[in-house]
């Protein structure tokens, strides 16, 4: 902030307090930049500022220095000293009562200090409440396994009951999970998103396929045409290119920032040939975006695509288009739901398929487009 705010340059801050190094930084920034509050809707504030002159400066850290020296002072017996800000009110009576609605400044800024605090301990609350439901969904997934048929039933119309718009909104997350393919270490950066930004079973067993020597012998990706769906964080794209393959891994636009920098992060200086990273949308008019008669490929990957299940007749449709009479299509999935049995099944109508293998539940098929 400092850098980028040069005289005669507006800075505009808008922030939301949840932690009480927030409200550290908030008095660090108003001692730094002079500050104007512009708009306050009880949860977010957002200020005006602009650089002070080093002359101000010096003069901040002398009033610091005065006040700490007065805050070190007696105060008398049964009085207490209040202070808001850089601003040090006369000492008052502890037993005394202020009128309510006196349009005191004081008070006002105590309620909203005790508003920030409130707030902080809203947010601590629920990141409680996050943890414990991460906890449950690992146990339901750890118990995946043994689920019988009528548990996936039910599952299947709870989930048609509680079915919401397939939205991702990607944020940053500081988390790296490192995984261990071809010999060398790969960190992949996931991003809060429930389904693109997230490393799923399929992926991992179709790369533990990959980096054996059968499975490089049955899918041989080098110097092939190569085209991912869905390809999310990038794990499956980082090793298909790190095979030698012509790569081009697409995803929804939202996707694409945390899918490309993981791509270029971990093949940039050892690729054969240079990934494409591209928005894709399923179904839709593919033949005017990607038409079949530039759009060839060798291989499609597509590995844990069966999760929203509006979409599964625009996933079928996609598959069909990108494959073409000597393309092999490679599916990795793993069954969750009645509604995957039920599109396995269009699935295995559409194309000549085979099992190639299965590896922790995950089913890895080859196909190729019927006539």
């Amino acid at each position: 902030m400092r850098h980028f705010c040069q005289p005669g340059t507006t800075l505009i801050w808008a922030n939301k307090t949840r932690f009480d190094s927030d409200l550290v930084f908030v008095e660090n920034f108003t001692k730094t930049f002079n500050t104007a509050l512009l708009a306050d809707n009880g949860e977010v504030r957002i200020y005006s500022a602009t650089v002070r002159e080093e002359s101000e400066l010096v003069m901040v850290k002398e009033r610091k220095g005065e006040d700490e020296n007065e805050a070190k002072q007696e105060i008398p017996e049964g009085r207490v000293k209040r202070s808001t800000g850089e601003q040090v009110q006369e000492y008052e009576d502890k037993d005394e009562q202020r009128k309510p609605g006196d349009g005191d400044v004081d008070n006002r800024e105590e309620s909203l200090h005790l508003e920030d605090v409130n707030d902080i301990k809203e947010e601590e609350e629920e990141e409680e409440d996050d943890t414990n439901l991460e906890t449950e969904e690992s146990g339901d997934e750890e118990s995946d396994g043994s689920t019988s048929v009528q548990q996936n039933s039910e599952e299947a119309s709870a989930e048609k009951k509680h079915t919401r718009a397939w939205a991702p909104t990607v944020y940053y997350r500081p988390q790296k999970e490192v995984y261990h393919f071809l010999g060398q270490d790969i960190t992949i950066e996931e991003s809060i998103d429930s389904y693109g930004g997230t490393i799923w079973p399929a992926a991992l067993a179709l790369c533990r396929l990959l980096d054996t020597p059968t499975g490089r012998q049955q899918i041989n990706l080098l110097d092939k045409s190569t085209l991912e769906l869905g390809a999310g964080t990038g794990l499956l794209s980082i090793v298909a290119t790190l095979l030698g393959a012509k790569l081009t891994a697409t995803d929804l636009p939202e996707i694409l920032g945390n899918l490309r920098c993981n791509l270029n992060r971990n093949t940039r200086g050892q690729w054969r040939h240079e990934p494409r990273v591209t928005a894709l949308e399923w179904g839709g008019a593919l033949e005017h975006t990607f038409p079949r008669s530039t759009h060839r490929y060798d291989y499609v990957l597509a590995a844990d695509l069966v999760y929203h299940h509006d979409y599964l007749t625009e996933l079928l449709d996609t598959m069909r288009h990108f494959c073409g009479p000597n393309t092999t299509l490679i599916f990795a999935n793993k069954v969750r739901y009645q509604a995957d049995l039920l599109f396995i099944a269009n699935f295995q109508e559409a194309f000549h398929t085979s099992l190639m293998t299965e590896l922790d539940e995950v089913r890895i098929y080859s196909a190729t487009r019927r006539i």
